[in-house]
């Protein structure tokens, strides 16, 4: 069972700015960093996009998986992140307290 202080560190994970449009645009499907920084507009933040990523995926927000990007020539490995259900349940938890608390 989730404690008090287990609830507070979740939602203050999410409401990081940078998170939560990291979130938002992962909401259309799973993306890998440079990808993610591209669509952010953050040029070449990739360090700093993959440790907001690597956060999220400690506390179950996103989960990454591996795959092989131009198999037929120069073959690249990119890790793609895409959000757990445990995201979508603590977004929606966090807006009826807010609803509740207006």
């Amino acid at each position: 069972m989730k404690t008090q202080s287990d609830i507070y560190s979740e939602d203050y994970i999410l409401i990081h700015p940078l998170r939560r449009r990291i979130i938002n645009l992962l909401q259309n499907g799973e993306a890998y960093i440079t990808k993610i920084a591209r669509k952010l507009e953050m040029g070449s933040k990739d360090r700093l996009i993959g440790f907001h990523l690597k956060v999220l995926e400690k506390n179950g927000f996103v989960t990454g998986r591996y795959d092989l990007e131009n198999p037929n020539t120069v073959p690249i490995i990119v890790r793609y992140y895409c959000l757990t259900p445990k995201t979508n349940e603590t977004l929606r938890r966090l807006a009826e307290n807010l609803q509740e608390n207006i």
